[in-house]
């Protein structure tokens, strides 16, 4: 009976072993899927935020095309210039000579000899310098290579844009409006690509980077690199606004570029200079001047490191 007992307590102990045993594998699991979960949300997070980054190059460079903002726009000018040396040698051998003649009244051959060697020491100091300026060519259109290499990007970037989406879809806070038009936005540049309506294509790039934008501030993006977005985002709108001689529209969104970009930690002084050149020209409502400076910033603003 002693026997039986104890066989019986022996049993419920193991029973009590078994259980324990089994609930701590339960709550290790539990525990594990938990941890996996928290690591999926930075994830995927991150890995939005480099689709981000891939959408503003893709976009921005549709509108560096679109708007004339690359390197056969400026040419290279080179110039031929005296140093003050030769021009200060030119002086003081002239004042010799003048005062040669007034000393020796007549003395023609005197003069001369003055005259020539003030020539010679002029040829021997006087060297040549190289000029490097930049003359502005106004001719902003899109040439046919130009519109292939648009249509070929974006063909590109559909390959891509059906992973991006799906991960955009599945973060809640991300308005499905922006998605949806994003995607439209890429349909419509195709087509004005095709179609070689210049325009349009502009325009339409200007609110594909408004909505790129607008995701971004949606989702866990670095703040200085929202912040690039933002005032980028401004003054490509500002570059469509003086396009329609809408000037008043154009002040207005470079003053909230820069509203944008004084946020920015550590914005180097030279991008707040080219903002203010900017701004000055919508002041003068000077076409020309304004497209000159928006390249000038643009550059500045991607130069910036965030």
């Amino acid at each position: 009976m002693k026997k039986y007992i104890i066989i019986n307590i022996l049993e419920v102990i193991d029973i009590k072993k078994i259980l324990c045993l089994t609930t701590f594998i339960i709550c290790i699991i539990i525990l594990l899927s938990g941890c996996k979960k928290s690591e999926e949300k930075p994830n995927i997070d991150d890995k939005i935020s480099a689709e981000i980054q891939y959408l503003d190059k893709e976009i921005s460079g549709f509108i560096d095309i679109a708007t004339g903002k690359n390197e056969k726009n400026y040419d290279v000018q080179k110039e031929k210039a005296k140093t003050g040396v030769s021009n200060k040698n030119t002086e003081d051998s002239n004042s010799k000579g003048n005062s040669e003649e007034s000393s020796e009244e007549g003395s023609q051959e005197d003069s001369n000899q003055n005259s020539k060697s003030s020539n010679q020491q002029n040829q021997s100091d006087e060297y040549e310098v190289t000029i490097m300026s930049m003359k502005y060519n106004s001719s902003n259109k899109i040439e046919d290579s130009q519109w292939d290499e648009l249509k070929n990007s974006i063909e590109k970037l559909y390959t891509s844009w059906t992973t991006i989406e799906n991960d955009l879809n599945l973060k809640d806070n991300i308005q499905k409006d922006n998605i949806t038009n994003l995607n439209k936005n890429f349909d419509n540049l195709l087509l004005y690509a095709i179609n070689k309506d210049e325009k349009n294509f502009i325009k339409e790039s200007i609110e594909s980077y408004a909505n790129i934008t607008n995701i971004a501030d949606q989702v866990e993006y670095e703040k200085n690199k929202l912040y690039k977005l933002q005032s980028k985002n401004k003054i490509f709108e500002a570059y469509y606004n003086v396009q329609e001689n809408d000037w008043i529209s154009a002040k207005n969104n470079i003053n909230l570029a820069n509203s944008y970009l004084e946020k920015i930690e550590n914005l180097k002084n030279r991008v707040k200079v080219s903002l203010k050149n900017l701004s000055n020209s919508v002041d003068q409502n000077d076409e020309t001047v304004f497209y000159i400076k928006y390249e000038d910033l643009i550059n500045e603003i991607n130069y910036i490191d965030v």
